[in-house]
């Protein structure tokens, strides 16, 4: 199994979902640098996520596209689509920081993230299963290796170790995520999500930390990335 800069230990290309927990913490911290008006920390944040991204995608349009492309999926889940999502990925990391008035910016770097959510829906239902269920055994070795070694080293605070991830409850994480996008969570109902692994609890019990200490971006971000992955694999596995 490889473990990519974030950490975390991938067997499958399914697995790569989670590097994006990481994207959507450096673009959040962007977000936060701004409002503060500490530009300078902005500036650092978003050179590292042009950086990573960049490079991200990159190996899915040269290694993983080739594969996906002509599976039978949905127009808006197919090659095109996703190629599209990758063009306005990089027109946003244009963004220009310094001399904008943080309110505005904010408002955009807030558009930005939710086109990277909504990119990795995409990902999630579609691309990321479908091709992993397609690459034989060799090739994904050599693909993950690839992911593993030219993505650039990310700040320490991402560096937590991880373990593999088990499929929580779908319906209580997406109930927990409406509640919480429209600010009527209780931190009780993300407790009592059901864990029966060290990842899930972990993750479940860090959404809780974050929103005991304020901060709901963060908590929505990894109750998104559980969701995310728990339909992913449920959709390359198959019904438990």
């Amino acid at each position: 199994m490889l473990a990519p800069v974030s950490g975390v230990v991938v067997d499958s290309i399914v697995d790569l979902l989670e590097v994006h927990l990481d994207f959507a913490a450096g673009l959040r911290r962007v977000r936060e640098a701004v409002m503060d008006r500490r530009f300078r920390t902005a500036s650092a944040e978003l050179d590292w996520l042009r950086r990573a991204l960049s490079k991200h995608m990159e190996g899915e349009e040269t290694l993983l596209f080739p594969w996906y492309e002509g599976l039978d999926v949905p127009t808006n889940g197919d090659v095109s689509a996703l190629a599209r999502d990758h063009r306005a990925i990089e027109a946003h990391l244009q963004v220009r920081l310094h001399g904008r008035e943080p309110v505005r910016l904010a408002d955009e770097l807030s558009l930005f993230s939710g086109l990277l959510e909504h990119h990795d829906e995409r990902e999630a239902r579609w691309f990321k299963p479908r091709v992993d269920e397609v690459i034989p055994t060799v090739e994904k070795r050599s693909i993950l290796a690839w992911f593993e070694e030219s993505m650039p080293a990310l700040p320490p605070r991402t560096q937590d170790e991880r373990e593999e991830i088990a499929t929580p409850d779908l319906e209580g994480l997406a109930a927990c995520r409406f509640a919480l996008a429209t600010g009527q969570i209780d931190i009780r109902a993300i407790a009592a999500l059901s864990a029966g692994h060290a990842k899930e609890i972990r993750l479940r019990d860090r959404a809780v930390t974050q929103l005991e200490s304020g901060d709901r971006l963060a908590a929505y971000d990894t109750l998104r990335l559980l969701h995310l992955l728990a339909t992913a694999l449920g959709s390359a596995e198959g019904p438990m």
